[in-house]
């Protein structure tokens, strides 16, 4: 298991905390989603959303650097860290102008298009799940509830 020394809690969900770390390896930032082992039915399925961005490489999809099991046992997924953070918390509850919108909205139907043409149907789309780079770029994060039909 890669060394990260957690920074800060960037945020939650149903499964899990993601936190802001430090990589002591690489010398790099990193998002991590750490999801402890009661809240998965199944561990093995915890390992597609890692599986899935891995397979998925295209400039709007978040990038997954790391993925495994710490010594507790809590599952890990370590992914590029985007400091501007989602739409949803950069907008947070404020209409969004209309020329960002559809840049965003551009940006993830591109993301959309390239995990459609390869197989994979999201399921979860939604501000929380769109990353914002320093350059403006929208990128999809959280496939954990995305499916892939030929499988």
């Amino acid at each position: 298991m890669a060394e990260y020394e957690r920074i800060k809690r960037l945020g939650a969900g149903n499964f899990g905390e993601v936190w802001l770390v430090f990589d002591q390896a690489l010398a790099v930032q990193r998002a991590v989603k750490y999801v402890p082992p009661s809240s998965i039915s199944d561990p093995t399925n915890f390992y597609n959303e890692p599986q899935t961005l891995m397979a998925l490489h295209h400039d709007n999809i978040v990038e997954v650097k790391d993925a495994g099991k710490t010594p507790d046992g809590t599952l890990y997924i370590a992914m590029e860290y985007l400091p501007k953070g989602s739409v949803e918390s950069i907008f947070n509850g404020v209409p969004i102008p209309m020329s960002i919108a559809f840049k965003i909205l551009e940006d993830i139907s591109w993301a959309v298009e390239y995990a459609h043409q390869n197989g994979y149907i999201h399921r979860d789309i939604k501000p929380g799940n769109i990353l914002i780079t320093r350059e403006r770029k929208a990128k999809l994060s959280d496939f954990g509830l995305g499916v892939c039909p030929s499988n």
